[in-house]
């Protein structure tokens, strides 16, 4: 799944063996980092409104969709958060 303009990964994309950043403006919106045997995407850009928990995923890869999914769901939303507008 693509990433909506503006939005990039920060890590070994290629590889995706992780740990990943994705960052919007040279700010990180979320990172998807090694726990235990498995990979939690933390959210890391604080949303007063929407509070959101770590979610578990198989591998960095599934990280990746599961994030790309997230952020097309909530773009204009997080664009508001990165220019400081809420």
């Amino acid at each position: 799944m693509k990433l909506p303009p503006g939005f990039s990964w920060e890590g070994d994309e290629e590889n995706a063996t992780g740990p990943m950043a994705l960052m919007l403006e040279g700010r990180q919106i979320l990172q998807i980092r090694p726990q235990r045997s498995g990979w939690v995407v933390e959210i890391t850009m604080l949303d007063p409104e929407r509070p959101q928990p770590e979610v578990a995923v198989r591998s960095v890869a599934a990280g990746m969709r599961w994030s790309a999914r997230w952020v097309n769901g909530r773009k204009e939303r997080l664009q508001k958060l990165v220019e400081g507008r809420v």
